[in-house]
């Protein structure tokens, strides 16, 4: 089960071409509309702002979509956690664009969130570089204990670090 959860996360990974794609245009929570995808697999993607505010914005994306799926309201709850934990890391740590994807396998009862960025910064986010040491760093520990697998890929133009949930059922 766990080489198929990965090879639909890699499938799913590449939906966002590698070129420029336009982002901080558009109201992001206004404009995306989940879409169903053949049987039961559903998949989104959004280009969200580069910038701090980038974090709410995908918790409350998550949250709607996932609802509008029938997710459980753990999972749920789970998934906006890693989302805001993936989003604040790229928007603290990348470059844009910022593209937050996210995957139900209704077969395999899994959720996977993804933000794919455009490659390490060259400097520390304002946010984080005005902390101390141990105020900061701790968001893929986080994604670590929530997820019940996750990861990075790298492409071309930067990295998706991906994480799956259990939907229900339990992994």
């Amino acid at each position: 089960m766990m080489a198929r959860l990965s090879d639909v996360i890699l499938m799913h990974v590449a939906m966002v071409p590698d070129h420029a794609v336009g982002y901080g245009t558009a109201d992001a929570l206004r404009t995306v509309k989940p879409k169903p995808h053949a049987g039961k697999d559903r998949s989104v993607s959004c280009v969200l702002p580069h910038e701090a505010r980038a974090a709410r914005r995908a918790r409350v994306l998550v949250a709607r979509v996932l609802a509008e799926w029938a997710v459980p309201a753990d999972t749920i709850d789970e998934a906006v956690l890693v989302a805001s934990e993936l989003v604040t890391n790229a928007t603290e740590h990348a470059n844009p664009p910022l593209v937050l994807q996210l995957h139900h396998t209704g077969a395999s009862e899994a959720v996977s969130v993804a933000v794919r960025d455009g490659g390490a910064a060259t400097t520390t986010g304002s946010w984080a570089s005005s902390r101390g040491e141990g105020e900061h760093g701790r968001g893929l520990s986080i994604v670590e204990a929530v997820a019940f697998a996750h990861g990075t890929v790298e492409h071309r133009f930067g990295a998706t670090r991906w994480a799956l949930l259990a939907a229900g059922g339990g992994a």
